[in-house]
């Protein structure tokens, strides 16, 4: 890039999806402080644009403040990169830089349009990998409080009869007439601003599951960082042992989710309860696209030559009589739990994963193919010794429903929808596929501008349809 800024027949461009009004002056900063000279500096000009004339035709009548486009990053930046082409024909080569894989994927689209076109003789990506800086623990929690406090005072503001807050409101972007046609802002994707709700930060659970001492998940570390534990070293998948794994991210810790959020009762009676021991043993290894690799696990039946890592982190070897060691038998004494998930899968521990690549942990529940734990040709039999509990987090707990008796109520049952074509296509929803169906459909009528009033029947059904329809041609 710092070549491109030297050479006098390059032009260089900074395109960002940020906002000029409100981090324009922090962006020119940045700029000076590493002495970069852009010939064009582009941002976004807001989050939404108030559209005058809603694509739905009316059906969001009676929502807050109308309705608005959603003006996504990546189509600025396309429809910037398309005016400058057309306005310099003579570029013929262009490169692009961005930490997105997301977005680098768009642009490699983008770019072989314009090659197909003729618009350039050739263009090339690279991927932009940043070490991940995180804030102090007091300045994250001081943000997010004032965060919710500054939303709670807009609550009780828009209660008292005040103005009604669209955030990153800007102007709509209008294209060239030479770009009509490309699809970059039609069909538009629109946004119905909602009544908010006041909320409270405290205690979240975010799951329930299978906990480790620090000591043990220190060992899962040392084995996720290649490292040889004791007598004991563990192999990624084949496919990734040629690869260097080190710059992969690693969870923030290892653990076993059997179920997301506070766990029922019944559930919770059937893992064994808060505060069970677990014996946990390690049976295979599995990796998805090359980007996450984990550890598969089910519950130990037996000890016999087994090893046995308990929550002090001593290694423990049991002989073929499952024997143990008088140290370990205070660990394993009490309730025994279960590794037995919730919804059906395979319970695993994700071990490291490529965030740059845009992996993400919860992925890893889409390996399907295992490897069974093997050091040179002999079977391991590594088993973990965890506890039943929950994470824990700090999150919102509450939603003061006085403030939402003023936002518009659902009138169309979509499960009663949902239920009738089930029955008509001859098909039997679980409680989970019918939620998963009524998510889908909600996110299609946000994207319609569609309200749910009973004048709208017609609409949600037609939605209701697509939805089914599309969810079994694709299975």
């Amino acid at each position: 890039m710092e070549q491109s800024i030297k050479d006098p027949g390059c032009l260089t461009l900074l395109l960002t999806g940020r906002n000029k009004q409100v981090y324009g002056e922090q962006l020119m900063r940045i700029i000076r402080g590493k002495a970069l000279d852009f010939d064009l500096i582009a941002t976004k000009p807001g989050a939404v644009a108030p559209l005058e004339n809603p694509v739905s035709g009316g059906i969001n009548a009676g929502h807050l403040n109308g309705t608005y486009v959603m003006v996504h990053t990546f189509s600025v930046k396309h429809e910037f990169l398309y005016n400058i082409l057309l306005e310099y024909p003579t570029i013929r080569h262009m490169h692009v830089w961005d930490d997105r894989i997301g977005q680098l994927a768009k642009f490699k689209k983008a770019g072989d349009g314009w090659l197909g076109k003729n618009m350039l003789e050739s263009f090339e990506m690279t991927q932009v990998n940043l070490p991940l800086k995180y804030m102090g623990l007091d300045q994250e929690i001081r943000l997010v409080t004032a965060m919710v406090e500054a939303h709670n005072r807009q609550v009780r503001l828009e209660a008292d009869g005040g103005p009604f807050l669209v955030a990153g409101v800007g102007p709509m972007p209008r294209s060239r007439p030479e770009l009509e046609g490309y699809g970059l802002w039609d069909p538009y994707e629109t946004y119905i601003p909602q009544r908010r709700i006041a909320t409270e930060l405290g205690p979240v659970i975010q799951y329930t599951g299978i906990i480790f001492s620090e000591q043990v998940q220190s060992f899962l570390r040392g084995v996720a960082q290649m490292e040889q534990q004791g007598q004991i070293r563990i192999k990624p998948p084949s496919s990734l042992q040629d690869q260097d794994l080190r710059p992969w991210e690693l969870p923030d810790d290892f653990n076993i989710s059997l179920c997301m959020r506070k766990a029922q009762q019944d559930f919770l009676e059937t893992i064994g309860g808060i505060g069970a021991n677990v014996l946990v043993e390690l049976e295979a290894v599995g990796e998805l696209d090359g980007k996450i690799w984990a550890l598969k696990v089910a519950e130990a039946k037996s000890l016999k030559n087994a090893t046995i890592v308990a929550p002090n982190g001593q290694i423990y070897t049991c002989d073929a009589s499952g024997g143990v060691d008088t140290a370990l038998e205070s660990f394993l004494q009490g309730r025994l739990g279960r590794v037995s998930p919730w919804k059906a899968g395979s319970p695993h521990i994700v071990m490291s994963y490529n965030r740059f690549q845009g992996m993400r942990p919860y992925k890893a529940a889409k390996i399907r193919q295992w490897e069974p734990l093997v050091n040179n040709g002999t079977a391991l039999r590594i088993v973990l010794v965890g506890t039943i509990g929950t994470k824990q987090l700090t999150g919102m707990v509450t939603q003061k429903r006085d403030h939402f008796a003023t936002a518009p109520r659902d009138e169309v049952n979509i499960l009663d929808i949902v239920n009738l074509f089930a029955t008509k296509m001859q098909r039997q929803l679980g409680v989970y596929e019918a939620n998963q169906m009524i998510y889908q459909v909600r996110q299609e009528m946000r994207r319609l501008s569609i309200v749910n009033k009973a004048t709208n029947r017609a609409h949600i059904t037609m939605v209701v349809q697509t939805a089914f329809e599309g969810a079994f041609i694709n299975q």
